[in-house]
């Protein structure tokens, strides 16, 4: 199960996008947590935003919401980018309990990528999915899913189905395509700096887009 970082927050009494922005000017984040149905407007200190997306960016992608003596166990479900500024809107956060079957994302960790085989051989490692969306109970979360390498020679590829998975982890993906969903591929100079370029022109419409939203 992910780690669990707590964040010192209260609830927002004033709603709305004038009161948002002077809790920005405040250097305050708004925030909601959602459950059953009903949600909880909050705020909290802007210097915990980038400790949040660097452990959501790391798979850890649990955190317990202290307002005042009590606590709310969450998930992040989202957050939005201003759209020029290099900081957070506002974030979205679901309430979960240990035994709730729940809905995230969970993150792929690379073994082998210095001494694989490919790479050896002059290959390039190229990452088609840095994570996977999965379905589990809270307390079965796994922090990551291994993805091993070291065997995977030039114009070798790592597909879902290749992967361990515990039974007990749900993945859409596994039953929409039977695994024939492509993780990872070792791909000679010329095949990888193509790779590469593609990628960099679909993170960058990705970012366009989240930050208009």
């Amino acid at each position: 199960m992910g780690f669990l970082m707590d964040i010192v927050a209260e609830i927002r009494t004033d709603v709305g996008r004038n009161c948002n922005s002077k809790l920005r000017k405040k250097l305050k984040v708004p925030a909601v947590i959602y459950f059953s149905g009903l949600s909880i407007p909050i705020f909290f200190d802007e210097f915990y935003s980038t400790d949040i997306i660097s452990n959501f960016n790391r798979g850890k992608n649990f955190f317990d919401i202290l307002i005042g003596d009590k606590k709310y166990s969450v998930i992040l479900k989202d957050f939005y980018n201003h759209p020029y500024k290099n900081c957070i809107l506002h974030f979205d956060f679901q309430k979960v309990e240990l035994n709730d079957v729940i809905n995230t994302k969970v993150f792929f960790k690379f073994i082998g990528e210095k001494t694989s085989i490919g790479i050896k051989h002059g290959g390039f490692l190229i990452k088609h999915k840095l994570s996977l969306d999965i379905k589990c109970v809270r307390s079965k979360m796994p922090n990551f899913i291994e993805v091993d390498v070291t065997d995977l020679g030039v114009n070798k590829s790592v597909f879902l189905s290749d992967l361990f998975i515990p039974d007990f982890i749900n993945i859409p993906l596994l039953n929409r395509f039977k695994g024939r969903v492509l993780i990872a591929s070792i791909l000679g100079p010329r095949a990888a700096e193509q790779k590469v370029l593609e990628k960099k022109v679909l993170e960058k419409k990705v970012l366009e887009t989240k930050t208009n939203k």
